[in-house]
């Protein structure tokens, strides 16, 4: 899940532990037609995945350091709109009056309104934050604590795939790299090979660890900089980097 909202549901008394990220980088921000610069955003409305998502942190920033307040109200000078990620190709495309100057969304969800001609992609996510996290896997904490068995094989299997990812994205994503991808993710060839290497997606297992300081700054500016998030976590509480630790060990023995 986003690791925001990760955060929010952990202090809202969920017991939930952080085993690790899922990847790093990956989104992209889509403007349309019209759109030039970031100036030429004030006065517009731009689509975040979430309130509580890594993207709506992001934008936020880009438009601190432009000068520009970012959020919902109309005293606002670009106002924010939580839209689930799937509809956001579909508004762009419809949107005679362009009342959404644009958006920023994990992949394939950028790809596919350059696709359909209605948006053109900016940047990835990564020209903004290089190797920042977005979606976090996490567990019950009673579960990953009482199953240590069924925990080190799953968070070794997500580890040994990303691996493979990362290895055939490096190696630039090849026919055969990319079919079995087709029915997982349910999108043409062509759209998976331009959204992976447009997003400029990481799968680096070691990258992968879920690490205190990058999650603390994302929960500190959330809370203190945005007010989306409401309470601050103990992290100490909420990351538990063992597993993931244990599957990069493993993978080294194996090398």
């Amino acid at each position: 899940m986003p690791l925001p909202m990760a955060i929010d549901l952990h202090a809202s008394g969920f017991e939930l532990e952080c085993l690790m990220f899922v990847h790093r980088s990956g989104s992209v921000m889509v403007k349309n037609g019209t759109n030039g610069n970031i100036g030429s955003l004030k006065g517009t409305t731009f689509l975040v995945p979430s309130d509580l998502s890594v993207q709506h942190m992001l934008f936020h920033r880009l438009m601190a350091a432009s000068g520009l307040s970012f959020g919902t109200g109309q005293e606002k000078d670009v106002t924010s709109q939580a839209v689930p990620p799937f509809l956001m190709p579909r508004i762009l495309e419809m949107d005679n009056l362009e009342e959404a100057a644009g958006y920023i969304v994990a992949e394939p969800f950028g790809t596919l309104s350059l696709e359909k001609e209605s948006g053109k992609i900016l940047c990835a996510s990564s020209k903004l934050w290089k190797d920042h996290p977005c979606c976090c896997f996490v567990m019950e904490k009673d579960f990953s604590h009482n199953q240590p068995l069924a925990m080190e094989e799953m968070v070794s299997d997500f580890f040994k795939s990303a691996d493979l990812l990362e290895t055939q994205i490096r190696s630039g994503m090849g026919p055969s790299h990319i079919s079995w991808m087709s029915g997982f993710l349910d999108q043409a060839p062509e759209i998976i090979q331009r959204s992976v290497l447009a997003s400029e997606i990481c799968f680096d297992p070691e990258k992968l660890v879920p690490e205190h300081q990058v999650i603390d700054t994302i929960q500190v500016y959330m809370n203190e900089s945005m007010g989306v998030l409401p309470q601050k976590i103990d992290l100490s509480t909420f990351i538990n980097p063992e597993w993931a630790q244990s599957a990069i060990s493993e993978a080294c023995l194996e090398n």
